[in-house]
């Protein structure tokens, strides 16, 4: 049965997470899985990414040895796991153990003498083409775009919640005006629109149903396009207008 204690030791990790203890020269280790589809816990299409984060990634993201970390979701592709961590040998014994022992193939592995400063977003996508020469403001900007994700991913473990024997899922949100499709990152998206003034071009396939999909201008993976679901329009402008739309709901 899922463990929930694992899942709520979240404070271990988000209190290093905001001490003022320089990241930016701790190891970064990189591993990148193939997406697992067997029983009994990845054979749950709607379930296998919540299950893969709760299940088998929680434990070791809680080792007191992590400074840091993230995950994401490639799907189809693969699944991604970055970790900060001084002392990582041991925790990646316990990762291929528990890969191992789970029926999970490890697709990527670490490059030694990587650092969360030097190795993970320092390119143009997060930092001005003029400052990428400051090695300074680069290391800092990457650091801070990973502290940034990674405080999202405590929030996502902190969002799971076990469902049945073998299963994680997000808990439900029932909050309608918000969150329409029951998921509380939809508030985050219009916080993180509030904040920083972001806003997105959207190109509609036709015809609209349930699960076309929409992507950002430029050249994009297909591991990013954004699902959306379709709905008549409201008969009246919703009550809170602060002018952010939210993109799951077009």
């Amino acid at each position: 049965m899922p463990s929930i204690a694992v899942v709520a030791q979240s404070d271990v990790s988000v209190s290093r997470l905001f001490t003022r203890t320089p990241m930016k020269d701790t190891p970064h280790r990189f591993f990148q899985f193939a997406v697992p589809t067997h029983a009994p816990h990845f054979d749950d299409p709607a379930r296998r990414w919540t299950t893969f984060v709760g299940e088998f990634l929680a434990p070791i993201v809680r080792d007191r040895a992590v400074e840091g970390f993230m995950f994401l979701n490639h799907q189809p592709a693969d699944y991604e796991l970055r970790l900060a961590a001084r002392d990582y040998g041991p925790l990646e014994v316990q990762l291929r153990r528990r890969a191992q022992a789970m029926g999970i193939q490890i697709t990527a592995s670490p490059t030694d003498g990587q650092t969360i400063g030097s190795d993970t977003y320092g390119e143009s996508r997060f930092i001005a083409q003029n400052r990428m020469g400051d090695a300074e403001a680069r290391a800092r900007r990457t650091t801070l775009v990973f502290q940034a994700v990674h405080a999202a991913c405590e929030l996502y473990l902190d969002n799971l919640v076990p469902d049945g024997a073998t299963y994680w899922q997000r808990e439900a949100n029932g909050h309608q005006q918000h969150n329409p499709r029951g998921n509380m990152f939809e508030s985050i998206i219009h916080l993180n629109a509030n904040l920083s003034g972001a806003d997105f071009d959207v190109f509609v396939v036709p015809p609209p149903v349930v699960g076309t999909l929409v992507f950002t201008r430029g050249t994009v993976p297909a591991s990013a396009v954004v699902p959306v679901h379709f709905q008549q329009p409201p008969a009246a402008a919703p009550a809170h207008n602060d002018g952010v739309m939210a993109i799951c709901r077009l």
